[in-house]
C-alpha cells in the first residue's frame, strides 16, 4: 500500500507516509482502513506526509471519498489533520481536501514535518466524543 500510517498513543498522533503513486483506489482504501482502526479513531489526529507522493486522484475524486467514505465513518465526530506537501499539487490537493473536510476537520497545510507536529499537539478537538 502507498499509504502508510502508524497510530502512536504516547504522542496522542496518526502520521501517515504516502508515497509513489497515489491513485483514487489507494485514496479510498487508506481513508476507509483508517477510519475502522479504533486506535486512530481514538486520537483523531493526523499528520499526512504526502511529500514522497504523486497524486493521481482528481479533485473530483477527493471529494467523493471524503463525501462516501469519511463523512460516513466518522459520524460527526471531528478530526485534525496536519498535511506536509512539497510540490503546488499536493498543495492544492490539500487546500482542496480543507474545503471539502470543513464540516468535520480541522486541517493546516506545512511544508515542514516538524512544524506541522507542533501545530497538531496544540489542537484540540472540538466533540467530547472521544
Amino acid at each position: 500500500m502507498p499509504i502508510s500510517y502508524q497510530a502512536c498513543q504516547t504522542e496522542g498522533v496518526v502520521t501517515a507516509v504516502w508515497s509513489g503513486d497515489i491513485s483514487s483506489a489507494d485514496l479510498r482504501e487508506h481513508l476507509g482502513t483508517l477510519l475502522h482502526d479504533e486506535n486512530a479513531m481514538a486520537l483523531r489526529k493526523s499528520l499526512s506526509d504526502l511529500r514522497g507522493a504523486t497524486l493521481l486522484f482528481s479533485e473530483q475524486e477527493l471529494h467523493l471519498a471524503v463525501r462516501e467514505v469519511v463523512a460516513p465513518l466518522l459520524k460527526g465526530k471531528h478530526w485534525i489533520s496536519a498535511i506536509v506537501v512539497r510540490t503546488p499539487t499536493q498543495f492544492q490537493m490539500g487546500s482542496r481536501y480543507q474545503g471539502f473536510a470543513s464540516a468535520y476537520s480541522s486541517d493546516a497545510i506545512f511544508s515542514n514535518v516538524d512544524e506541522a507536529k507542533r501545530w497538531l499537539l496544540k489542537q484540540q478537538l472540538r466533540d467530547a466524543n472521544a
